[in-house]
This record gives structure tokens, C-alpha cells and sequence, in this order.
């Protein structure tokens, strides 16, 4: 069972991150999230799904260290 839910996380091209024995945190690019709950529903074993936007603190360390090239306004 385990072997077949790896497969298909690989075939999503994501690394769960275990959480504890029952618990995994995937991060997902919003614009694939669909297609990935898609996936996940067909998983066996799967009891629930939790979704959550990413928090202030993510949004920050994400934009903060992004070169300064990518930040929008920064001239090159």
C-alpha cells in the first residue's frame, strides 16, 4: 500500500512531509491545487484533506528572499 501511495506522489511530482503516522503536509502551487485534490481523492486511505492558504509568515520569507531581480520594481 505504502509503495503504491509513494508512486503516486511521485507521479504528482510532491514530497509529503511527514507530519506523524497518520499526517503528511504537501505544498502545492496554487494554479496545480485542483489537479492535485483530483489525484489525492483517488488515494487509498485518505480520510481527510486540509486546506490551508499560506500565512503571513510564508508570504514574507517567500517575498523576502527572492532575488532582487524577480522582485517587481527592482531595476537590474
Amino acid at each position: 500500500m505504502l509503495a503504491m501511495q509513494s508512486q503516486l506522489w511521485k507521479a504528482m511530482s510532491l514530497e509529503p512531509i511527514p507530519i506523524n503516522e497518520r499526517c503528511v503536509e504537501v505544498n502545492v502551487p496554487a494554479e496545480n491545487k485542483m489537479q492535485v485534490l483530483r489525484q489525492l481523492t483517488t488515494m487509498p486511505n485518505i480520510d481527510d484533506i486540509e486546506l490551508s492558504p499560506p500565512t503571513l509568515e510564508h508570504l514574507y520569507t517567500h517575498f523576502s528572499t527572492r532575488p532582487a531581480s524577480l522582485t517587481p520594481g527592482a531595476s537590474a
